[in-house]
């Protein structure tokens, strides 16, 4: 188990390397670099051990916070509570962390992506991570984030990156 472990965030990390240096607008090393590195490494880790396509979970992470932990805009819900979305996945704390105000909020991120992709599929699952609804405004977000996984996927394949011919991930 513990090669597979190390794999993992290996892989993890080169796959986050390569997608930083594309995505990222200019050429010069983004601020944070080393931090951004390590946030999308869990969230390749994170979303690998939840059944869902990490790149497709790369891809709301770089949409979301340029895999950062900055706080998000403040928003009104439909209480009328002012609220803002946290962590590198944004999610709001009101609503995904009831009763543990100190909730990783990446990890709370991935899994609620992966439960909604699985129980809505992948386009109307993304739609409710970005709007909270199907609409035309959360719908538009949803093909944006399936376009971005695509390019990361494809950025991925170009460079040869998967997991060594030599591991076999059925051993015990």
């Amino acid at each position: 188990m513990f090669p597979l472990v190390i794999t993992n965030l290996l892989l993890g990390a080169i796959n986050c390397a390569l997608t930083i240096d594309e995505l990222h607008e200019n050429n010069r090393t983004p601020r944070g670099y080393k931090s951004r590195l390590q946030i999308c490494s869990r969230i390749y880790t994170e979303s690998s051990e939840q059944g869902l396509r990490p790149e497709l979970a790369m891809a709301v992470g770089w949409l979301e916070s340029r895999y950062s932990n900055a706080k998000g805009r403040w928003l009104t819900t439909r209480g009328g509570r002012k609220v803002r979305a946290e962590g590198p996945m944004q999610i709001l704390k009101i609503y995904h962390c009831k009763r543990n105000p100190r909730c990783d909020t990446l990890s709370t991120g991935v899994r609620l992506l992966a439960r909604l992709v699985h129980e809505h599929g992948e386009l109307h699952g993304l739609a409710m991570y970005g709007g909270g609804s199907i609409n035309r405004k959360s719908l538009r977000y949803a093909r944006i984030a399936i376009r971005t996984s695509r390019e990361i996927k494809e950025l991925l394949l170009e460079n040869n990156v998967s997991l060594p011919d030599f591991l076999d991930l059925s051993l015990d």
